[in-house]
């Protein structure tokens, strides 16, 4: 008893001692945003996907309608995604008059702001004070999984991500009608994380059930009322819902159980200090229920971990604001703990930072400028998924496959018609493959010029008939299917 009385003591002495405090949580929020604004020093994105939504909005912003087909992925589809994140880039973009990627960027470095503001609003209305909040603010704006998620890598989930804690602030706060209206609006912004979101809603309102304490009136109206916007949603779509999940979404996505290493990963330095607030922290009966629920999330798949940063950041907080008041008075060890601290804080800001690299590396550009500038604007492209979203982008034309699964048709078959003409060293094989879907153009990146795969295979095959080689670089390969049988093409790029 006396050492939690110390412990809260010595705290609102650290309280007291921030003066300008709200000077304090701009510097954290400028610093989240200065670390996600590593990717304006270069064209593009670090990730293939965030090229599918700049594709989008720029659809949008270009005919100022929204979207029912889309003609580039997997060879032309229903427009089914949740439309709320081109929408609203593509207005902007349309507006400002730039490409919309440039307007991902800038969302992405606000969310990005927003989430740490909102972690900070979030731990000091739990924990009444600022020092551990300003501390979870910290904590959540350095994240490795959030600041990759909204740095150049701007993808609904992230922005979803951004967001929860925000919403859950304003019901906290009985900020009711608002919080109602942004919960029926996070479905169509990414249906996924509207799943955990409602999970830490229906949390709260079982608790409220069970141990009578109140919660707020619409609440269990908003429930209701995301579940109606989904469905509402996929009817008007007109696909089955049935089609919404395939076997390829469980193998390309993040679907695999949360390991030990995954907190080392995702939350550079504050993983440590988290463990020290599991045992010296005492929380609100539903913080504790949310940090159950998030973790347990995280155990049934990775991808759901990124849920639990802001409840995991005010762990942490609590954890170092107890260390920091235990050494405040030790005038030895709290300059050594705070070099270090800096040192490894510093080190782990670095890698991230330089981890932020384009996708799409200069050399790999004279290729995606061949099959822009080359054919028709109908020749499909049968390249990796990975690669889809990229090079619909960039070639403006149809792909095979991309990374846009959910809804998907025919999707075994296309994973596997790509494949099979990497892997396969004769020429019937090949051709058989890329006229599976009638695709003009076979593409290989540089992670296909590397593979076994494609070195016991295809980069192995000579004189087909029917395929030429048209492009090479020692970063990109374009196999063009010919029409006629004529085996002489010059070859564009170097060998």
């Amino acid at each position: 008893m006396r050492e939690t009385r110390s412990f809260f003591s010595l705290r609102q002495r650290a309280d007291s001692l921030l003066s300008q405090k709200w000077l304090l949580v701009c510097l954290i929020v400028l610093l989240a945003v200065l670390v996600r604004s590593v990717p304006f020093t270069f064209p593009g994105m670090f990730d293939p996907d965030s090229h599918f939504h700049a594709r989008l909005s720029d659809e949008i912003a270009r005919t100022h309608e929204l979207l029912s087909w889309d003609a580039l992925s997997l060879q032309g589809r229903v427009y089914s995604y949740p439309p709320l994140l081109h929408i609203l880039t593509g207005f902007l973009s349309s507006v400002l008059g730039v490409e919309s990627m440039l307007v991902l960027k800038y969302v992405g470095v606000f969310v990005g702001g927003l989430f740490v503001l909102s972690t900070f609003l979030l731990a000091r209305l739990f924990t009444r004070s600022f020092s551990i909040a300003a501390w979870a603010g910290f904590f959540a704006g350095l994240s490795n999984v959030a600041v990759f998620r909204t740095a150049a890598h701007t993808r609904p989930d992230g922005v979803a991500l951004m967001l929860i804690p925000f919403l859950i602030y304003l019901w906290l706060t009985r900020r009711e009608k608002l919080a109602f209206v942004l919960s029926l609006c996070l479905v169509l912004l990414h249906p996924l994380s509207a799943v955990v979101y409602a999970i830490l809603l229906s949390s709260w309102f079982l608790l409220g059930l069970l141990r009578r304490f109140s919660f707020p009136l619409l609440l269990p109206f908003a429930l209701v009322g995301m579940v109606i916007v989904f469905f509402a949603w996929v009817y008007t779509i007109g696909l089955p819902l049935s089609e919404y999940s395939s076997k390829l979404v469980f193998e390309a996505s993040e679907i695999a159980p949360l390991a030990v290493i995954s907190f080392v990963l995702f939350f550079p330095l504050s993983w440590a200090f988290a463990l020290v607030g599991v045992s010296k922290g005492k929380f609100p009966e539903l913080l504790s229920v949310w940090l159950l629920v998030s973790v347990a999330l995280g155990v049934i798949a990775t991808r759901f971990s990124m849920y639990f940063i802001p409840f995991f950041s005010i762990l942490a907080a609590v954890g170092v604001s107890w260390i920091f008041t235990k050494l405040i008075h030790d005038k030895r060890t709290l300059p050594v703990f705070a070099v270090l601290f800096l040192v490894l804080g510093s080190v782990s800001l670095y890698s991230m930072m330089d981890g932020m690299r384009p996708y799409v590396k200069s050399s790999e550009f004279p290729a995606l400028d061949f099959l822009r500038e080359h054919g028709k604007r109908s020749d499909a492209i049968l390249s990796a998924w990975d690669q889809g979203h990229v090079l619909a982008y960039y070639s403006r034309k149809p792909v095979v496959i991309d990374g846009y699964f959910e809804f998907g048709h025919e999707l075994e078959q296309r994973n596997e018609s790509w494949k099979n003409a990497l892997s396969s060293s004769t020429c019937s094989s090949v051709l058989n493959s890329i006229d599976q879907f009638n695709a003009r153009y076979l593409y290989l990146s540089r992670d296909e010029l590397t593979a076994s795969y494609s070195k016991t295979g295809i980069l192995e095959l000579a004189n087909c008939t029917g395929l030429a080689l048209v492009f090479a670089s020692d970063s990109a390969r374009v196999y063009e299917r010919l029409e006629t049988t004529s085996p002489s093409l010059e070859i564009s790029g170097k060998n």
